[in-house]
């Protein structure tokens, strides 16, 4: 939720800076699930592969936050102009949030349709 009110922000001329930082402080309160994902993997893990195994999700989740900033400034540099439907906006401001809500999706999807509580 915390993306798509970033993305809008060039809708809402009057309250953008407001809305900027509601969006952050929304993101930064949905990104609390680093703790929640290394408990779950030190409560299934057996203490044998527990450190594997923990060294391998913070691997995975620094990875991202390693490549998403770098792959949304590489849609930032690359989409100039602006793109307007009635919908959506799409800028260099823009495109990147619209690339997290996607991720995000799919994240939940495969959450959904994937994950197995042990």
């Amino acid at each position: 939720f915390g993306s798509f009110m970033y993305s809008t922000v060039g809708y809402v001329k009057r309250y953008s800076a407001l809305m900027l930082i509601t969006s952050q402080i929304i993101s930064g309160v949905g990104s609390g699930t680093l703790g929640v994902t290394r408990s779950y993997v030190a409560n299934i893990s057996p203490k044998v592969s527990r450190t594997k195994y923990m060294a391998q999700i913070t691997a995975v989740q620094y990875a991202g936050f390693t490549v998403t900033p770098l792959i949304g400034s590489i849609l930032s540099d690359t989409i100039h102009d602006k793109a307007r439907s009635n919908l959506l906006q799409l800028d260099a401001f823009s495109a990147p949030a619209y690339f997290m809500i996607c991720l995000c999706v799919v994240a939940l999807l495969l959450l959904h349709t994937r994950f197995v509580d042990l």
